[in-house]
């Protein structure tokens, strides 16, 4: 299995909805192991079902939140993820693992 950091949660969610997840991290509920992946409850306004997969290919977030139905990586998905690094469950640790502290697609 692939591994993931948290810059590659940043550049799929961008800063607002890394900033929001980064909040949301204690209401993700038990991470559930899926083949290539894992799923998890997030409590926002509503409970909310998140699917977190990372292959080779790279990573990927669907969430039934009304901006992850939009097809956007939301910050539910950010949450899952940061809950995974946390428990030290995506993969291989690797350089994506440092914290983003400036947008990388812009001059600081």
């Amino acid at each position: 299995m692939a591994s993931f950091g948290q810059l590659d949660l940043w550049r799929l969610a961008g800063k607002r909805s890394f900033d929001r997840g980064e909040r949301y991290v204690d209401r993700v509920g038990e991470l559930g192991d899926i083949e290539d992946g894992v799923v998890a409850t997030v409590r926002g306004t509503e409970p909310y079902q998140v699917r977190l997969t990372w292959t080779a290919a790279g990573l990927t977030g669907d969430c039934s939140c009304p901006f992850g139905q939009d097809g956007e990586f939301c910050k539910h998905c950010v949450a899952v993820g940061l809950a995974v690094i946390a428990a030290g469950r995506n993969a291989a640790p690797t350089a994506a693992d440092a914290t983003p502290a400036a947008d990388p697609t812009g001059p600081a």
